[in-house]
């Protein structure tokens, strides 16, 4: 589906990608949630649906695991009700849960890479050691990181976690031709018409297996 869409930007693709890039961070993200990309988790409170969380997508097809505190203060009675709201087929959820456990003390440690090397052995924990500008580049298929990091001892009868912090991205290389379809991009303006879009090409998918399976008899 996102292909398709930017399929309609043709020569005009690269030139639209270097102006997302140049917009305010804040002005994007409020753009992503007008077209619904974002999983939003409602809670049923006492003064009706309130929002929760905006959870941002992860990339194309990649599955994640997300935990989210929700403050049941404001919920009403002993039942608690959750919404879990997308654009069309933006997301799949396969399990959900809640934990009424108490809080527990974590012992949170936070380790630097002693070892940082890409695919021909160059050092480049320089690149990868803070939250700065400096970013660690992989231009091209293949390329890889290989990062080891100290062992924490881990106390008889605990268990530890072990998170890797880090942060980037990545950018779709495409070489589309042609002149935009400026007519279909102005649709894209209005809220929530990349969610009417993706269902309208799903439908359109579904007609065409059905047309195939027909013709095959």
């Amino acid at each position: 589906m996102k292909k398709l869409f930017s399929q309609k930007f043709g020569s005009f693709h690269e030139a639209w990608i270097d102006k997302q890039a140049q917009m305010p961070p804040e002005v994007r993200w409020q753009q992503t949630i007008a077209q619904q990309f974002p999983l939003s988790i409602y809670l049923n409170t006492r003064n009706g649906w309130e929002l929760v969380e905006h959870l941002p997508t992860v990339g194309p097809l990649a599955a994640r695991n997300f935990a989210v505190p929700i403050d049941l203060s404001r919920v009403s009675g002993e039942r608690v009700e959750l919404r879990l709201q997308t654009g069309f087929f933006f997301w799949e959820v396969d399990y959900a849960a809640i934990d009424y456990a108490d809080p527990q003390a974590l012992d949170i440690r936070r380790v630097a890479a002693t070892l940082a090397v890409d695919q021909d052995g160059v050092d480049c924990r320089a690149e990868l050691a803070a939250d700065d500008e400096r970013y660690f580049a992989q231009p091209g298929p293949g390329m890889v990181a290989e990062l080891r990091f100290p062992a924490v001892p881990v106390p008889e009868g605990e268990e530890q976690s072990v998170f890797l912090h880090a942060k980037g991205y990545y950018e779709h290389v495409r070489d589309y031709r042609g002149v935009p379809d400026f007519s279909g991009l102005k649709k894209f303006r209005a809220a929530g018409h990349f969610s009417d879009y993706s269902q309208a090409e799903y439908l359109l998918l579904l007609e065409g297996q059905e047309e195939l399976l027909v013709a095959g008899g």
